[in-house]
């Protein structure tokens, strides 16, 4: 049991240092497939997880991944005015 749960908080950690180590790269460097299993599986561990300390670091690397996914949805480019043949519309 306690390998498991050692196995499982290395996990957790490896994904803060590269959640952290990537930092806006991380949803272009890792497929949105994987980021997805990863966020569901992190809300798993939080909820559920017998060790503190594991469920801790599962909630850092949720917020963690929760301000990379903020900070690219408010740098995003919107859309500015159309131009078309030298006048804006």
């Amino acid at each position: 049991m306690l390998i498991n749960t050692l196995k499982l908080s290395a996990c957790v950690a490896l994904l803060i240092s590269l959640f952290r180590g990537l930092g806006s790269r991380t949803l272009y460097e890792i497929h949105g497939r994987l980021l997805k299993r990863a966020y569901i599986t992190l809300n798993y561990v939080e909820s559920v997880d017998k060790d503190d300390l594991t469920r801790y670091h599962a909630r850092v690397a949720l917020s963690d991944l929760d301000v990379i996914i903020k900070g690219e949805l408010s740098t995003s480019k919107t859309p500015g005015p159309v131009v078309l043949s030298g006048r804006q519309e």
